[in-house]
């Protein structure tokens, strides 16, 4: 991942008080996003997606996690800001809540999300 821009985009999410420190955030960053592109090489086309818990244990958090809910949106939405920023697919797009099946609303609420999308 080029480095410039995780900073660019962490120094954003501080301004938008993002409560993690800079190796806390960086190092799930770092982890998560190959996690999402190996889910996505690795996996048919109608069993692509993965849930939240699912990323959650292969970065090293899980549910039971001090703040699991808000550190996975945090990596989430720094991970398609950084596909965005790289003109890359939104791949988070695959991670999903277990119960519904689709994104969360954070998702939904990204800027570079088409209204027609919403």
């Amino acid at each position: 991942m080029n480095e410039d821009v995780l900073q660019r985009i962490y120094e954003k999410h501080k301004r938008e008080s993002c409560f993690m420190p800079w190796d806390e955030w960086s190092g799930l960053v770092r982890k998560a996003y190959p996690e999402l592109i190996l889910q996505v090489v690795s996996s048919p086309f109608d069993r692509m997606t993965m849930t939240y818990s699912e990323l959650g244990c292969k970065i090293g958090l899980t549910a039971i996690s001090e703040w699991f809910n808000l550190k996975i949106a945090l990596v989430l939405y720094a991970c398609a800001e950084y596909a965005h920023i790289q003109n890359l697919p939104l791949i988070t797009a695959i991670v999903v809540n277990k119960e519904t099946a689709q994104p969360g609303k954070g998702f939904w609420g990204l800027p570079w999300i088409p209204v027609q999308l919403r």
